[in-house]
């Protein structure tokens, strides 16, 4: 079967010369690359860390991207992790992929 690429998130570690405010979050490292997703780690404007997940860029990639969302939209626990709020509206700012989740990050979440 044919490799699906993920998005290129070198693209989006820091802001271009000529932006002056910084971008909502930089991306750090890998942490851990699935199926459909890769999870990177990130920071947002105040150091905290974040989780970056990227979906592939196809059929089965969209869906697990709409099936967590949905879920994290939907679930409210102590226990499981949420979608950095306003990350939608920064996602679109930084133009990146829509199958795109800044989720909180989970010291140890493995």
């Amino acid at each position: 079967s044919a490799r699906v690429p993920f998005p290129n998130i070198l693209s989006i570690t820091s802001a271009p010369a000529m932006d002056i405010e910084k971008p909502p979050f930089t991306v750090h490292k890998e942490l851990a690359t699935g199926a459909s997703a890769r999870v990177c780690l990130g920071r947002d404007r105040k150091g905290q860390a974040v989780a970056v997940k990227y979906f592939k860029r196809d059929k089965t990639g969209r869906q697990a991207f709409l099936r967590e969302r949905a879920a994290l939209r939907r679930i409210r626990h102590p226990n499981v992790i949420r979608e950095v709020p306003s990350a939608s509206h920064e996602r679109n700012a930084l133009s990146l992929p829509s199958s795109t989740l800044i989720l909180e990050y989970a010291v140890n979440g493995d």
